[in-house]
């Protein structure tokens, strides 16, 4: 592997919270998070749909090569909670598919 290679080069994040919709990063910069007090795994009212938007808000932040550490284990951190909430929706979802087939079963 040659990492001067340009098959093995990651391009920048062209996305960035900060900015307005089909915003561009220039190359070489390093992203930056929106303070967020409250993130979608924290608010009670957040979808499933919007914390899968911010995972992969998150993945395209960490795939960036110039975040800061700090910066990507905050990043890292918020992905992991959103994760789990995920994960607990999915499973309330799928018990009450489960009890409604019961129900209709019975």
């Amino acid at each position: 592997m040659n990492p001067q290679n340009p098959q093995y080069q990651r391009g920048p994040v062209m996305q960035n919270p900060n900015m307005g919709l089909g915003g561009n990063m220039q190359q070489g910069t390093a992203p930056t998070m929106s303070p967020n007090p409250e993130t979608p795994a924290q608010s009670p009212t957040a979808s499933f749909q919007q914390m899968m938007r911010r995972l992969e808000e998150i993945a395209n932040l960490l795939n960036n090569p110039q975040i800061e550490l700090e910066q990507a284990m905050a990043l890292f951190k918020e992905g992991l909670q959103l994760s789990a909430a995920c994960q607990k929706k999915l499973d309330e979802f799928e018990g009450q598919m489960n009890q409604l087939i019961t129900q209709e079963q019975s």
